[in-house]
């Protein structure tokens, strides 16, 4: 990716998350390891992101159930497993209603029929894109606790799209096959409007508390002139997914635990969420008593970033990125009435890369097809250049901090007026920055 193009990288991610960086060096993993190791495994296969996730000794709840985390089950490296070629540029994503151990949050799961949302989302959704968009995996986990109560037919419809035939020609698929493992049921159909070769397994268990849906896409398998997008017959591939889904689903959410992951040598960095917390919601957005959903965004591996051809000898550089945004609940009905802040974090092999990236983010340049020049701010954020980037959308406010560029961006257009823009960024930017500079 060239530097012009990366700069415009940024109206792109407007809909995602921001990166964000806790003190939990602890955590990072760094040190040399056998090569056998999995991440020594993920290595090879320009997997960077590193699974982290461990079983807590209580799980969370929501409204005193206990809470399933999709991402804790699905990763980029099963992924790999299943037979699927990585593409270390693709983006590994992650949603879900954050578990409270208490009652829902104010407007947490209502349904506005004037809204652009028709239906409440997931409890918790894990998607990821193989070698290319052709090649993809999903994994969405629903609980009654999340269910709109005016859209009670929920789990009902998707235990109709399972079972029945008339709803299943409504979106073009039909049944494969059916079993019961223990207590949970699992439907496997086959077919979209748009992908005919698209798997469907749909998972029942808990009585009418929870159900999840595994949507596999793998074309063309063995017919690219190149590598292929997947590796083994999608049979196969459906078989190890079905498996490793079903026996985690069974053993419940205490024993899959909470989906963290970070990024190893060179970047030894944490992904975005661990950065911008939950506590930090409130920090922004004094009128909601919590975030309620978060969707956290990375880059599977490195993403290469080249100069532009009047800097020559510069370059390229290697970076991960991670971003979290952090959201209220009205994301489930009208968006009107949605408010969030996203944080987004390059972090870079070596300093140089990123002193350029934010020099270049925030270089002025003559008006044209790029739209107007980043305008200087007078805060002084980090070490580097400031400024705010125009993206036709919101504004981007980037900063640096060593080797780390920072994007910050709020939902609404509102939140940029005075003197809300300090409220909604001024409480929240110096955590930010205190928190990157601990990365070592």
């Amino acid at each position: 990716m060239k530097a012009s193009e990366k700069a415009r990288m940024w109206a792109c991610l407007a809909a995602s998350g921001a990166l964000a960086v806790a003190g939990c060096s602890s955590s990072i993993a760094g040190q040399a390891r056998p090569d056998s190791s999995p991440e020594a495994k993920q290595a090879e296969t320009g997997i960077a992101l590193q699974n982290l996730t461990t079983a807590p000794a209580k799980a969370m709840t929501y409204a005193g159930q206990p809470v399933y985390d999709a991402c804790a089950i699905m990763n980029p490296f099963l992924m790999r497993q299943a037979g699927f070629v990585i593409n270390p540029e693709k983006t590994f994503t992650q949603k879900k209603f954050t578990g409270d151990d208490g009652p829902p949050a104010p407007g947490a799961v209502t349904y506005d029929p004037s809204g652009t949302h028709i239906s409440p989302e997931p409890a918790s959704e894990c998607l990821m894109a193989g070698k290319d968009d052709k090649y993809n995996l999903s994994l969405s986990i629903d609980q009654k606790q999340y269910e709109s109560t005016d859209l009670s037919s929920d789990r009902d419809t998707v235990w109709r799209l399972a079972t029945n035939s008339e709803a299943q020609q409504s979106v073009q698929s039909h049944t494969v096959s059916h079993e019961t493992r223990g207590d949970v049921q699992i439907y496997v159909t086959m077919g979209t409007p748009v992908y005919p070769d698209e798997y469907q397994v749909y998972f029942f268990w808990g009585g009418d508390q929870y159900w999840a849906t595994l949507d596999m896409h793998a074309s063309d398998y063995g017919t690219a002139e190149d590598t292929p997008g997947i590796t083994k017959n999608p049979t196969d591939a459906l078989k190890f997914l079905t498996d490793q889904v079903a026996g985690k689903l069974a053993a419940g959410p205490d024993k899959v635990g909470h989906s963290k992951y970070a990024y190893g040598a060179p970047w030894n960095t944490p992904t975005a969420c661990d950065v911008y917390k939950p506590e930090d919601w409130g920090l922004s957005f004094t009128d909601d008593t919590a975030s309620g959903r978060v969707q956290e965004q990375s880059s599977i591996g490195p993403v290469q970033l080249t100069a532009d051809p009047q800097d020559p000898g510069r370059g390229p550089w290697n970076y991960v990125w991670s971003s979290c945004y952090r959201m209220n609940h009205a994301n489930t009905g009208n968006l009107v009435n949605q408010d969030g802040l996203t944080v987004q974090i390059d972090t870079y092999d070596n300093v140089e890369g990123a002193t350029y990236s934010d020099h270049v983010s925030c270089r002025p340049h003559t008006d044209g097809p790029d739209g107007p020049p980043p305008e200087e701010t007078n805060a002084k954020l980090g070490d580097g250049d400031t400024c705010w980037v125009p993206t036709g959308g919101s504004p981007h406010l980037v900063f640096k901090v060593g080797r780390h560029v920072v994007t910050m961006w709020a939902f609404k257009h509102e939140d940029y007026q005075q003197p809300t823009l300090n409220a909604v960024f001024g409480r929240v930017v110096n955590k930010i920055v205190d928190r990157v500079k601990q990365i070592p």
